[in-house]
């Protein structure tokens, strides 16, 4: 795990066991799942980040993840410190590192990827961005969580032409997938200063195939025969659709999730006629905003500073009086 001692560094408190016994739990885990009665459920052996796991930590995973058939996923190349941190420890990049013990490879999945040795930020020789592409690895791309902080990847485009497989991911909240494929959109155009090459198509593909290709999921990602019946039902018609020359266009530039009229997942609806059906959705909202008070009421116990929620993250604007 990360400890920090102030507000602008941390180190790390190694388990005495190596992470044995979460590891443990973890598969554990990932067994319930894959034996629960929906028959929706599986799992991936998921080990942190890079910078948090040994080397025969790794290795036990990726063998575990080989003899169950299973994705890898890992977080690597998410930060600067942890760019340099590897490079300290190994003497040389995150990516470069997981490639050289074989981790790099179809079946697994990188958390972010964005500080390769050529982003701007790191500036660094290497071929983090080759190694991704000969490994057949797949990038899980959440642009909103980093954009957020001033960071990004650099870029959509760029990645899908080396021939890397990108998975779009959410990461935070609001969960909304049409809003992170706006996001990898339009940041790549920037980050690239051209409109060609950055397709709403390749975002799309990212949404969809990208991800059911990083789980080895045929079945997934896809309207064919055989696959699993997960579908989107967009009312073309919506104000925020026209005009509708271009359905996905419009629903990536403009509508974003809001024309979605029902979804249906493995032919099951879970949304109809614009309403969640699987959830209680006041009573979510109730008990999230009363979690959400405690935990901002402690803030300062956990804050290494002692700083209250409202110095950490000040209001934009203030709260007029109540009369």
């Amino acid at each position: 795990g990360w400890t920090r001692t102030d507000a602008s560094s941390y180190g790390y408190k190694w388990k005495e066991d190596d992470g044995a016994q979460a590891f443990e739990t973890a598969m554990a885990a990932i067994d319930a799942a894959e034996t629960h009665p929906a028959g929706t459920l599986s799992g991936i052996v998921f080990p942190g980040q890079v910078d948090t796991c040994s080397e025969a930590f790794l290795r036990r995973c990726l063998a575990e993840a080989s003899d169950r058939k299973r994705p890898l996923q890992i977080h690597a190349a998410q930060s600067e410190p942890e760019y340099h941190e590897m490079v300290r420890r190994h003497g040389k990049s995150p990516i470069a590192w997981l490639d050289d013990l074989g981790l790099l490879r179809p079946q697994t999945i990188i958390g972010h990827g964005i500080f390769l040795n050529d982003h701007s930020w790191i500036k660094q020789p290497g071929d983090d961005l080759d190694r991704l592409a000969k490994s057949g690895a797949t990038v899980a791309h959440s642009p909103t969580v980093f954009a957020r902080t001033a960071a990004k990847l650099e870029n959509f485009a760029r990645y899908r032409q080396a021939g890397v497989n990108v998975a779009l991911g959410t990461d935070t909240y609001p969960h909304d997938l049409f809003e992170e494929m706006r996001l990898a959109l339009y940041l790549s155009r920037t980050d690239a200063r051209r409109i060609e090459g950055s397709e709403c198509a390749d975002v799309f593909a990212a949404a969809t195939i990208g991800g059911a290709e990083a789980l080895g999921r045929a079945d997934l990602g896809r309207l064919a025969v055989g696959c699993k019946a997960d579908l989107l039902l967009v009312e073309i018609d919506h104000p925020l659709m026209q005009p509708a020359r271009d359905p996905l266009r419009s629903m990536i530039s403009s509508a974003g999730s809001r024309p979605i009229r029902d979804v249906i997942i493995d032919g099951k609806y879970v949304v109809r006629d614009h309403e969640v059906v699987t959830l209680d959705y006041r009573a979510a909202i109730a008990e999230l905003i009363e979690i959400a008070a405690c935990h901002e009421g402690q803030i300062q116990d956990v804050d290494v500073l002692g700083r209250r929620a409202e110095m950490l993250a000040p209001l934009s604007l203030p709260w007029a009086p109540s009369r």
